[in-house]
């Protein structure tokens, strides 16, 4: 157990993220008898994985292996809920959406600050049409914006949206720009 503490922690002070993710997985596989203890070790191998190596599947693996422990588990249902959304994995989104009774989803469509750069480029209409056709007419969809868009790009694709049935569209213009928010 020592040794794996000091490894975890050189690995964590070198940035060798790779090498944590090995400890993070044997540690988590050794506390299959302490549910709660493997669930840390799983959510911290999700996150690191998502944020530092940029490897979402594997992070859907680890965050799916979270929920196996726990179905109410709210951290990880909101990480696949994200990560499924970013992925396209619509079908498993569904399945997710249907397990636990969501009533809504939210769509990213716009870049951090992206000066109206969509988060999947050119293709936010067709990641909302897609996911309108996998979860049907009973789901609502949500979209965010991110402060990504000038206000004629925002009003533009918000009518296009209107088509597929979104309610609401979150921070289409930079939020101090109240000027282009309003309109």
């Amino acid at each position: 157990r020592r040794a794996l503490d000091a490894l975890e922690e050189i690995y964590a002070q070198t940035e060798d993220w790779e090498s944590l993710l090995e400890i993070l997985g044997a540690r988590a596989d050794l506390m299959a008898g302490e549910p709660m203890v493997r669930r840390s070790y799983l959510a911290r191998a999700a996150l690191l994985c998502e944020e530092k190596l940029g490897q979402v599947d594997p992070a859907i693996t680890a965050w799916e292996q979270v929920a196996e422990l726990d179905a109410a588990d709210r951290e990880a249902s909101s990480a696949l809920e994200r990560l499924y959304t970013r992925s396209e994995r619509w079908a498993d989104l569904a399945d997710l959406i249907e397990k636990h009774g969501f009533t809504a989803v939210k769509v990213r469509v716009g870049s951090t600050f992206g000066f109206d750069q969509d988060a999947a480029p050119h293709r936010s209409v067709e990641l909302v049409k897609e996911c309108r056709r996998v979860l049907g007419d009973e789901i609502e969809i949500m979209v965010d914006g991110n402060s990504c868009f000038t206000a004629p790009r925002a009003i533009e694709l918000g009518r296009v949206l209107e088509d597929y049935g979104v309610f609401h569209f979150e921070e289409p213009c930079p939020y101090w720009d109240l000027d282009a928010t309003a309109r």
